[in-house]
């Protein structure tokens, strides 16, 4: 009863396991890095002042006044340009480019068929892989004859 059950949970986790994973290894096309740099540094002044790794002790105490940081604008992109004097009588002349036409025209199918055999390879793995699951997990009654 136990090696059933542990045989049947351990093709269930696998056929799981072999679906999550490419979906998991999935990245974007251009593969960009995300920038996780927080723009404004929301620590206390005193841990601001503290000493790190990269930046050791300068002798100031750490009640001493920390030296002064660029503030961050908050208002609307509108509000900063109407204070700063921009608008649109200041704006430049809208200049019209013609692109050329395309020297080789594109002759292909528009099917990129290395793309089609990786899908279908992996679509025939994870049917083999959930078949072979659903055959360990269920159980087989064998039939007996009378002799």
């Amino acid at each position: 009863m136990f090696n059933r059950r542990l045989t049947r949970t351990a093709a269930i986790a696998l056929a799981l396991g072999a679906v999550a994973a490419p979906t998991a290894a999935a990245m974007p096309i251009d593969s960009t890095p995300i920038d996780t740099t927080p723009s404004q540094n929301l620590r206390s002044a005193d841990a601001q002042g503290a000493p790190t790794a990269d930046k050791p002790y300068t002798g100031r105490g750490i009640y001493s006044p920390v030296p002064a940081q660029e503030t961050q604008d908050l208002r609307h992109s509108d509000t900063r340009d109407f204070a700063e004097g921009r608008g649109t009588f200041n704006s430049p002349d809208v200049v019209v480019v013609k692109a050329p036409a395309p020297v080789d025209p594109v002759t292909s199918s528009g099917i990129d068929w290395a793309d089609v055999g990786v899908g279908a390879g992996g679509l025939l793995s994870i049917a083999l892989l959930g078949s072979g699951g659903v055959m360990v997990a269920t159980r087989r009654r064998s039939v007996r004859l009378a002799a």
